[in-house]
């Protein structure tokens, strides 16, 4: 049950032990949703994970989407890598990027991120390119969310319900 809602959450994780018969795609697929399944990322306007944990998922959806391009899961996995973008680049209502009060990022996340970065800096990946240029602006920053972060947001991640877009 979440925000009052009751919906059913499939057990992924039974069914990869069918990994090895079905294709490649939909091996990775069973993967990449047992890990949602197993631990759901965020709940209550709250994220549940930690920060490494999002962009390690955001890496492996996006890796998803370069390998198996004309799959029938596409348009699913894009919609997962949507909302981890979100996640990393604002946060959520109850866990924002940067905190409300001071507008100063989240220390965990500051950490998290420049750890991935330095981690995966030799995997080619758009999403995490986005994230070390983000960084650089934000590091720039002072860690603030200062205007200069913010126009970079609105134009490399602007929000869905932007209608200036």
């Amino acid at each position: 049950m979440i925000e009052g809602s009751l919906y059913p959450i499939m057990n992924y994780s039974a069914f990869q032990k069918y990994n090895a018969n079905v294709k490649p795609d939909i091996s990775q697929y069973m993967n990449i949703m047992a890990a949602e399944t197993k631990k759901i990322p965020a709940e209550d306007g709250g994220l549940l994970i930690g920060y490494q944990e999002i962009l390690l998922r955001a890496r492996n959806q996006e890796l998803f989407l370069e390998l198996y391009p004309t799959s029938n899961r596409v348009k699913q996995v894009q919609n997962l890598l949507d909302s981890y973008s979100m996640y990393t680049f604002y946060g959520l209502n109850n866990t924002p990027l940067f905190d409300y009060e001071t507008n100063k990022m989240v220390p965990n996340a500051q950490k998290g991120y420049t750890s991935v970065i330095q981690r995966l800096a030799t995997v080619d990946s758009p999403f995490l390119d986005k994230l070390a240029s983000f960084m650089d602006v934000v590091r720039e920053a002072k860690y603030e969310k200062t205007t200069a972060v913010e126009a970079w947001l609105d134009i490399n991640v602007p929000l869905p319900n932007d209608s200036s877009r």
